[in-house]
């Protein structure tokens, strides 16, 4: 059966069925969230193998957590939220320290070396945001989340995400205004 034209919320419930059903409304779930929460995971713990980790245990709990009676009004923030736990949970357990990601992740390959080096400063300035700017400004910028499911999976308001993505897009843009002066000035 095709359950595509299924709102998250009735997916969800029948997640509670019998076998064959909640295997297919996992299986469209799964194709509808998969990669954004991967990408997610691998932003957030830079590690391919730990990302991968993270990943599965997130919808492995993801599906647990769907055992249970509970009414479902934002899927897409209730994965998320599993996701950043599982994650958050990953690095305190390992306490390793963050190797950088390929950028494959998050930017897409040009040829253009110019615009490959703006894209490592605009890296390298992320990199260098406090992790709780980091995390929103890539779940805003390049997951292309709204303010409420950040503030939903964050478990913040609305408004403390927009002011959070407001701070960490400024502070992005003060590491990057020296070399944009630089690399206007070439052009």
């Amino acid at each position: 059966m095709d359950y595509s034209g299924y709102s998250d919320a009735e997916l969800f419930g029948l997640l509670r069925e019998k076998k064959p059903i909640a295997e297919a409304a996992f299986a469209e779930l799964y194709s509808r969230y998969a990669t954004r929460i991967y990408n997610y995971c691998r932003t957030i713990l830079r590690n391919k193998e730990d990302a991968e980790d993270a990943f599965q245990e997130t919808f492995a709990k993801f599906y647990q957590s769907a055992q249970q009676e509970r009414e479902m009004t934002n899927l897409p923030a209730y994965l998320l939220r599993i996701a950043r736990n599982t994650c958050l949970n990953m690095k305190r357990q390992r306490r390793q320290e963050i190797v950088s990601f390929d950028e494959e992740y998050m930017y897409p390959t040009r040829d253009d070396p110019d615009r490959e080096e703006m894209l490592k400063l605009i890296e390298t300035a992320v990199e260098l945001l406090p992790d709780d700017l980091r995390e929103i400004f890539i779940l805003r910028e390049y997951q292309g989340y709204r303010y409420a499911e950040i503030a939903q999976a964050l478990n913040i308001s609305e408004e403390a995400a927009r002011v959070r993505a407001y701070r960490a897009r400024k502070q992005v843009q003060k590491i990057l205004a020296p070399y944009i002066k630089d690399f206007a000035q070439h052009m």
